[in-house]
């Protein structure tokens, strides 16, 4: 198995831990409370779903953007 971490797996898990901090928040009606337990929490399922994304929503997710960008340099209004 071949770990090749790049700048968008990085990238993609400090959102996702956004996301989960953020939702913590509304769900509590405020400031979330960040003990040590709920941050070890937050990043392992941050870390989870970015292995999961990359594992199986990754591949066509990128596959469709660089398709998008080697169609080249046309006008959107074509």
């Amino acid at each position: 198995m071949d770990i090749d971490i790049k700048a968008r797996h990085v990238t993609l898990c400090v959102y996702n831990l956004g996301v989960l901090v953020t939702g913590m928040g509304i769900a509590s009606g405020g400031r979330p409370t960040l003990t040590p337990v709920s941050v070890s929490l937050l990043a392992f399922l941050a870390v989870g779903w970015t292995v999961y994304f990359n594992w199986r929503l990754g591949p066509d997710f990128f596959a469709t953007l660089e398709a998008d960008d080697d169609e080249g340099d046309r006008s959107p209004m074509e």
